[in-house]
């Protein structure tokens, strides 16, 4: 893979790392973080694709390019590298949606996960309200 494909994917990945509210693990930044390596890519002219599917069987976020898979957030399955790329036909990866599909659906996850923390974070309030009545 070209050498400024991969410099271009590991400042991306050190950008994610350094926002506070995401893991160092980048767990649940897929969507975000490729989406952005992605555009990154399209605007020093290479063909790449955003690409939504799972990983695993679990819902994930990568970029295609070149023949390759190229995943900034996959340590957050447990792989040592930051920046991660695999053959297109590695059957761990399953696309669903791709381009401007996917980084619509995306949006969609990204409020379902919002709604799940403020969810949590009612149930929570609740409950410590009714402990400090108790």
């Amino acid at each position: 893979m070209d050498a400024k494909i991969l410099e271009i994917a590991r400042t991306v990945r050190l950008a994610a790392e350094q926002v506070r509210a995401i893991p160092t693990d980048l767990e649940g930044a897929c969507a975000s973080a490729s989406y952005v390596l992605w555009k990154h890519l399209r605007k020093q002219g290479y063909d790449a694709d955003f690409i939504m599917g799972s990983y695993h069987g679990f819902n994930h976020c990568w970029v295609e390019i070149e023949d390759r898979i190229l995943d900034i957030t996959a340590t957050q399955f447990g792989v040592r590298k930051k920046v991660y790329t695999r053959v297109l036909s590695a059957a761990i990866y399953q696309e669903e949606l791709r381009g401007k599909d996917a980084a619509w659906e995306t949006r969609r996850w990204n409020a379902a996960w919002r709604r799940s923390i403020k969810s949590r974070l009612a149930q929570r309030l609740n409950l410590a309200q009714r402990l400090s009545r108790a």
